[in-house]
């Protein structure tokens, strides 16, 4: 499994990324070239909740104009 998101906006890019990992979800979330948070979840909900609150900021960005 593998879901991925990604905002732009100029030069600028925001993205969440989970995948499977081993027993787990590993969770990355950047911005441009920068890692803000790379963790492994164990229970599947707390990368569900990560994708939600990307989600939500991902909602706040497109007003704002990003795509």
């Amino acid at each position: 499994m593998r879901i991925e998101r990604h905002l732009r906006k100029g030069d600028k890019e925001v993205t969440l990324v989970i995948t499977d990992h081993g027993r787990g979800w590993k969770v990355t979330h950047g911005e441009g070239v920068n890692a803000v948070m790379d963790v492994v979840h164990d229970d599947w909900h707390r990368a569900e909740r990560d994708l939600m609150l990307f989600d939500l900021r991902a909602a706040a960005l497109r007003q704002e104009g990003w795509a």
